[in-house]
């Protein structure tokens, strides 16, 4: 999970519209979201959820109370935070439709979230579906795109493509997007993979020359480090430099 910029998606112009569009009365849902959110995060009445508190302040599709999604309209300018990977295992969206725009804080524990554009993340299945509603009790998610997130403090990936939570936080995201699931394992390990032959060279150039050999470790860095040049950057760049440091005495970027 990289640090991402949510800077690049803009706000656009008419979201505040649209998002009082999406409940049948604004004020109403915005007054019991709010006595909602002041309830206990972790008791029973928070945990059913909102629609379950007030299905009256909510559409309804056959009786049942609903979020209505007006977020996917806007689908690309989210994707831009993340590049069009998974803001959660870096995976590649290679289709919008296949794409899920995620709530970062569930809207059915936190409504006033719902329509929060700031909430919103582009997502995998993979990821989303297990993690759908789920909060955790005792501790938060890690979220890539806090300005003070720094992926080194919370996940330690290994060279098998498996990865290791440092913080309570990342072991609740770990769990909760299934970010062990093995065919995620199986495709970070063959970046992984790809990185290990070409440092392998990079590191017998250095036998040879240390000037040419820094220069290029340096540079495969930077290559690893770019999410539109290498998926699973996070990962990959972990074991690049964890490799170089260990062979370069003295390595640095």
């Amino acid at each position: 999970m990289r640090k991402l910029d949510r800077s690049v998606a803009v706000k656009p112009r008419s979201w505040d519209r649209t998002a009082r569009s999406a409940v049948p009365d604004f004020a109403v849902f915005i007054a019991e979201a709010t006595a909602f959110e002041a309830l206990p995060l972790n008791g029973t009445v928070r945990r059913d959820g909102f629609p379950t508190y007030a299905p009256h302040a909510l559409p309804k599709s056959k009786g049942k109370a609903y979020f209505k999604s007006v977020w996917g309209k806007h689908k690309e300018p989210i994707a831009r935070i993340s590049k069009w990977q998974c803001a959660y295992c870096e995976c590649s969206i290679n289709a919008e439709r296949v794409g899920q725009v995620e709530h970062f804080k569930p809207k059915a524990i936190f409504p006033l979230s719902a329509y929060d554009w700031d909430n919103y993340l582009l997502a995998c299945g993979g990821c989303n579906g297990p993690k759908s509603d789920k909060w955790p009790r005792g501790a938060a998610y890690v979220r890539p795109d806090d300005a003070a997130y720094d992926p080194a403090l919370h996940f330690r990936f290994k060279g098998d493509g498996d990865v290791d939570s440092i913080s309570a936080n990342a072991a609740e995201t770990v769990h909760d997007f299934e970010l062990k699931r093995q065919l995620l394992i199986d495709d970070r390990k063959k970046f992984i993979e790809l990185a290990r032959a070409q440092i392998k060279n990079i590191l017998e150039t250095y036998a040879l020359s240390t000037v040419i050999g820094l220069r290029q470790a340096r540079e495969a860095h930077l290559r690893f480090s770019d999410p539109a040049q290498c998926p699973y950057s996070t990962a990959v760049t972990q074991f690049v430099l964890n490799e170089l440091q260990a062979a370069i005495p003295g390595f640095s970027v």
